[in-house]
């Protein structure tokens, strides 16, 4: 099934956001192993991408450390690029984008 109007897509995604945050809030509260899932959600992992310490931009408190190495989050980032990009030719292989 495919939202074939902007106003609809435009929607459903912000309503995706939403319902991600509050999971992962309430994944969260339940225990760390379900926080740790939560930290590879597609919006958490492009999140923590757009931090600027993975970088050294900011630098890092003396003897603090990065919970999730970046190559990590890369790595899920393509994935879930590469998963979503298939499922849209998939679903719209009939239509002349």
């Amino acid at each position: 099934m495919t939202i074939r109007s902007s106003g609809s897509a435009i929607g459903a995604f912000l309503l995706y956001c939403t319902v991600e945050q509050i999971l992962g809030q309430l994944a969260g509260s339940i225990g760390p192993a379900a926080a740790s899932i939560v930290r590879f959600a597609p919006n958490a992992v492009f999140k923590s991408l757009w931090e600027p310490v993975r970088y050294g931009v900011i630098g890092l408190v003396p003897g603090q450390t990065l919970r999730v190495e970046t190559s990590w989050y890369i790595t899920a980032g393509v994935a879930y690029f590469v998963v979503f990009f298939v499922a849209a030719c998939l679903l719209d292989r009939r239509r002349d984008v």
